[in-house]
């Protein structure tokens, strides 16, 4: 299993690990996701965005396990972890709609024809000439 983290690197996972703060490659194994991990978390999500809600997910599930609270003495400490992360979670999940990229088919002739061979897709509910009546065809002539 391998930690990799580039800052200014553009790929889907080093985007995951910045969204959800894992970044410190000294963090100790429970506390933080492999690159293997986050491969599989994108190859199941699609997206980087809906992959670092998952992943968040998955690093709230390790701290889960881990103790929340110490007291010595006086003294205590409470980690907050799991609760960030479980929120971080729900807030990436409903941005992932916003970063929906609207589609035009019909742009260029070339993709017009490709999308009507594809036998795999849905027809379309509207089509130009569907509402021509037959009978009205001009049979006159001139």
């Amino acid at each position: 299993m391998t930690f990799t983290y580039t800052p200014g690197d553009t790929s889907s996972a080093t985007r995951v690990r910045l969204l959800i703060g894992d970044t410190d490659p000294d963090a100790p194994l429970q506390q933080r996701l492999e690159n293997e991990e986050i491969t599989d978390l994108l190859t199941i999500s699609g997206g980087y965005r809906a992959a670092a809600a998952a992943a968040a997910d998955a690093l709230a599930g390790k701290f889960a396990r881990l103790a929340s609270s110490k007291r010595m003495g006086q003294a205590s400490l409470e980690w907050r972890r799991f609760e960030q992360l479980t929120s971080l979670a729900k807030t990436l999940r409903s941005s992932v709609s916003l970063a929906a990229v609207p589609f035009a088919g019909g742009i260029s002739v070339a993709q017009r024809d490709t999308l009507d061979q594809d036998t795999d897709r849905v027809t379309p509910s509207f089509q130009k000439g569907m509402l021509d009546n037959p009978s009205s065809v001009n049979t006159t002539t001139t």
